[in-house]
């Protein structure tokens, strides 16, 4: 696409043969991002026309329910000059063309917003989570919640007490219409300092709630979720990471109906690491991608982790030079990751794997 930055945020997989991923590239004309979004149709990945809201705009996730339905979320910038100046940004494909579709902004400077995440359980139920601004004196995010009924976007209230001063939500995923997940970050005081606590929140049909996260590390180290896929209502997974004195280490974390707790995962580095994307086929097919810093190379790397019913183990993944990974998909025998590579990691990034069915 561009000469500058191309990026991949986001990917979803219907089938082997149909999958898409979203992002961003720079386009020199008009000086500014513009949405980018890739199709797999089983055979190559090609470029699909992507609208743009008149101003800079970037895709973040992706989600769809079939060959004729799927969303794209993300934010597109209608002021540079204020902080409060991006606006929520949502597309839908109905199977023969990418189209804009309207959603809702809050908070300061008449409605801000940033779709991080989205989630599509049916054709009139749909989720999208990100942040907002709500105060101008000292503009700190909030979680900001969307939801589609198959009409409208609408903004869904979220804990009826803060999770903190400053807060966001970077992924959503549910089961069914009242068992949904979504993770992020949060600032919470420890003593008289600050630091970062990963936020999850549940929704039972009727609210969004927040519930406890098990430490990673010591109370002071700052830590948050990226990524969250939910398999059933006594299964779902979590990735993210938390920084030490030392490193940056790979969290990840599972539910199992009862409590969140933290399982173990690889960590090739002895300096940095993290993982930003999950995707499960089952309890047992579950796959986590990110990056990690070779010290060997001086190169940061793909890393994609498997889970083998013990602990997330690091498996070889590909790389063009610095490379790194943001989401990771999987489909029937079929995994899909995107990211970026390059010595400034300004093009797109897409590793395959096709898995081998196990003999009977």
């Amino acid at each position: 696409m561009g000469s500058g930055e191309n990026s991949l945020l986001g990917v979803t997989a219907v089938s082997p043969a149909n999958a898409w991923a979203v992002g961003s590239f720079f386009d020199s004309a008009s000086d500014g991002t513009m949405t980018l979004i890739q199709h797999w149709d089983g055979a190559a990945w090609t470029i699909v026309s992507s609208p743009n809201a008149d101003a800079p705009s970037t895709l973040a996730a992706v989600d769809a329910l079939s060959t004729s339905d799927a969303w794209a979320v993300g934010r597109f910038v209608a002021d540079i000059s204020s902080e409060a100046g991006g606006r929520t940004l949502t597309e839908h494909w109905n199977g023969s063309e990418w189209g804009l579709v309207p959603s809702p902004n809050t908070g300061i400077e008449g409605g801000n917003g940033n779709l991080r995440g989205v989630d599509a359980l049916a054709s009139d139920d749909v989720w999208a989570v990100g942040s907002y601004l709500p105060d101008v004196g000292a503009p700190t995010a909030q979680p900001l919640i969307e939801h589609w009924n198959g009409e409208e976007w609408q903004i869904v209230p979220g804990p009826s007490s803060s999770p903190g001063p400053w807060s966001e939500l970077f992924a959503v995923s549910g089961t069914d219409p009242a068992d949904l997940w979504a993770v992020g970050v949060r600032d919470v005081s420890v003593g008289e300092a600050v630091t970062e606590r990963a936020l999850i929140l549940h929704w039972d049909g009727q609210a969004w709630k927040r519930m406890s996260a098990p430490l990673p590390a010591a109370r002071h180290n700052p830590f948050l979720l990226e990524d969250v896929v939910a398999i059933s209502p006594t299964d779902a997974w979590a990735v993210g990471v938390v920084s030490t004195k030392r490193t940056h280490r790979t969290v990840a974390m599972h539910w199992d109906g009862e409590a969140w707790e933290l399982v173990r995962s690889a960590n090739p580095s002895t300096q940095f690491q993290e993982l930003s994307g999950v995707a499960a086929r089952s309890a047992r097919r579950v796959w986590a991608v990110g990056t990690y810093f070779d010290a060997n190379a001086s190169r940061m790397r793909t890393l994609v982790e498997r889970w083998d019913g013990e602990r997330f183990r690091k498996v070889s993944s590909g790389n063009r030079g610095d490379s790194d990974l943001n989401d990771v998909a999987a489909a029937r025998h079929n995994r899909f990751a995107v990211g970026t590579s390059g010595a400034i990691r300004n093009r797109t990034l897409i590793l395959w794997r096709r898995v081998v069915p196990a003999t009977p």
